[in-house]
């Protein structure tokens, strides 16, 4: 079995944690949400795995996909934008599952791997396994962030 997805932390204007129902500024709250999906299945993995589980936490990212993301989300020049880099750089929006695709059915997926594109600093191109930065290898990072995402959800996930 095997378990994927994304996180998205916000913080309100102020600095301090918001609710998940508060609003927050799509374009900065995306930049910081692959470290933060990273850091949770890294962690997820290292539980899974210490408790002798069967199942795997594998992550993965679409690359620069052209999707509706793009032109529905973010307003005047970055739209603009987007209009532009999208016919430009990014790949087709089916090319981009595929590494969701490879980490939830792909035989070869592994406990702990984070999958994407492999070409244009893993923006698009052929799938398999990405670099992950230094920030998102962080396990004190991944921990607090875990222990955080407890809180907020008012949940405490126990693996044994």
């Amino acid at each position: 079995m095997r378990a994927s997805g994304a996180s998205r932390l916000c913080r309100s204007k102020n600095s301090e944690r918001s609710s998940l129902a508060e609003s927050c500024n799509t374009v900065s709250a995306r930049s910081g949400s692959p470290s933060s999906a990273r850091h949770s299945a890294a962690n997820a993995s290292s539980r899974l795995e210490a408790a002798g589980s069967p199942v795997m936490s594998v992550s993965a990212h679409p690359g620069y996909s052209a999707t509706n993301l793009q032109s529905t989300g973010p307003t005047g020049a970055f739209r603009a934008l987007y209009k532009v880099t999208n016919a430009l750089m990014a790949q087709r929006a089916t090319d981009g599952a595929l590494p969701e695709v490879l980490a939830v059915a792909g035989n070869e997926a592994r406990n702990g791997a984070y999958y994407g594109p492999t070409k244009r600093g893993d923006s698009r191109g052929p799938v398999g396994e990405s670099r992950i930065s230094d920030a998102a290898r962080d396990p004190e990072a991944a921990a607090r962030l875990w222990t955080l995402s407890e809180e907020l959800l008012g949940i405490t996930w126990d693996i044994a």
